[in-house]
């Protein structure tokens, strides 16, 4: 019974973390309102969604579509000028590209904006090791099993982010 609690409960929150409203939740899972919410007030779930959401990715792949977007205006304006000057229509062309040049200009911005997030959101080695080895030895302290099950994992991914970072 305690597992079935504990997996309806993470499921909860998983779905309430994506957007998920507490009634549309409690629908889907067959629970009442009152428990997701007292599960959601407990846990700081929304605390945690708010923080997901203005994450740095969030905002890196809002970004992408937003250049995404302007990428295709850009397809259809550089389809536009080339007709105008088949059409020798120097105007709309003149017009037309200035359009465009606004457009790579909004582009470039975009495109500095990540690259201060990613330097703004750069964490050092060092920090990221501080964590890990916060983590590690809270698993240790609450499930040495689990712990040595993971010794492998453990080396494999410290190795991975100390050439990544």
């Amino acid at each position: 019974m305690r597992a079935n609690y504990t997996v309806l409960r993470a499921t909860a929150k998983e779905m309430f973390i994506k957007g998920a409203q507490q009634k549309e939740i409690a629908q889907k899972l067959n629970i009442s309102t009152v428990s997701v919410s007292k599960w959601a007030n407990e846990g700081c779930w929304k605390v945690e969604r708010d923080a997901r959401a203005t994450s740095a990715k969030s905002r890196v792949e809002n970004i992408h579509s937003i250049i995404g977007l302007l990428s295709e205006q850009q397809m259809e304006l550089l389809k536009k000028i080339a007709e105008a000057e088949n059409a020798a229509d120097i105007e709309a062309a003149k017009e037309l590209r200035k359009q465009s040049d606004g457009i790579a200009d909004h582009v470039s911005k975009w495109n500095r904006t990540l690259k201060d997030i990613d330097k703004e959101n750069r964490i050092s080695l060092s920090v990221y090791l501080d964590v890990m080895d916060d983590i590690f030895r809270h698993l240790k302290s609450h499930d040495l099993e689990l712990y040595h099950k993971t010794l492998d994992f453990q080396e494999l991914h410290v190795h991975q982010k100390s050439i990544s970072l």
